[in-house]
């Protein structure tokens, strides 16, 4: 069993929403829909287009099984 760690793309938006609408925490604050609110494509393009935020999948025989959004913050040293 492989699983390959990527950055996501517009294209797994849907499934990035479907796997945290089926979360015990996240099933109260997102909801998947056909079609899916605009407010995720929305959303994704920020993360996408801020340096200081990735948004990373892992998937498993083509599936989406995982993700996370990874924010660098800048601090005073």
């Amino acid at each position: 069993m492989t699983i390959n760690i990527c950055l996501a793309t517009r294209d797994d938006v849907s499934e990035i929403v479907r796997l945290l609408a089926d979360d015990v925490l996240g099933n109260e604050r997102e909801r998947y829909e056909d079609p899916l609110p605009k407010g995720y494509y929305a959303a994704f393009e920020a993360i996408a287009s801020d340096g200081n935020n990735f948004l990373i999948i892992a998937e498993m025989e083509g599936n989406i099984v995982g993700c996370l959004q990874l924010t660098y913050i800048t601090y005073f040293n």
